[in-house]
């Protein structure tokens, strides 16, 4: 894990540092669904990484988590792990898409999102053959979007599929309010923070 974030492309690390910077510091306030964190970084995630606590000079304290932990962990565990890099040539917006809501929701929600997306795009199956909605990353999924991009235009399609993506998410987030009232005073910071929308 160690130099994860330090052998990313450039545009991977500004994503990983906006979400780091949106995310802030410490917080540990018992209706967060997340419990303790920092840098959005929760403790169960830090605590599946304890075997490398020692190449950071940590000692498990999520108050005092190191940077450095979190920007690793980041690149690691949310843009590596499920192949989002996959996306590097093809969509910078996508792959920062499928970062964002992987960081909130866990990855396989953003890719069954875009697995979704592309079955209905596809013209009942006569431009690419429908994928399994699995929620793992693979060359069918990059291989419809592309596919798609010849039928419709790569721009077009990449501010759809990224307005797509945004639109799930934020249907996700008021279904979580509706479900566990607990969660309202977080939603409206959820959409402002984490849901954006490109215009035509």
């Amino acid at each position: 894990m160690k130099n994860s974030y330090n052998n990313a492309p450039d545009f991977v690390q500004e994503f990983i540092d906006h979400t780091i910077y949106v995310e802030g510091e410490y917080v540990n306030d018992p209706d967060d669904r997340g419990g303790e964190t920092r840098y959005g970084v929760t403790k169960r995630v830090a605590e599946s990484f304890s075997d490398h606590w020692d190449d950071y000079g940590w000692d498990g304290d999520m108050r005092s988590l190191p940077y450095d932990f979190a920007q690793d962990l980041y690149a690691h565990e949310y843009y590596y792990r499920p192949k989002f890099n996959l996306w590097e040539g093809v969509s910078e917006p996508i792959a920062k898409e499928l970062f964002d809501t992987g960081v909130n929701m866990g990855t396989m929600a953003p890719v069954k999102y875009i697995q979704r997306w592309l079955n209905v795009y596809n013209q009942q199956g006569k431009w690419y053959k429908d994928l399994v909605v699995d929620g793992f990353l693979g060359s069918k999924t990059i291989n419809a979007y592309k596919t798609l991009c010849d039928k419709r235009g790569n721009a077009t399609v990449e501010n759809v599929m990224y307005n797509c993506l945004n639109a799930l998410q934020c249907v996700n987030y008021l279904e979580i309010a509706e479900s566990k009232p607990s969660q309202e005073k977080f939603v409206f910071g959820w959409v402002a923070n984490r849901v954006d929308y490109k215009p035509f």
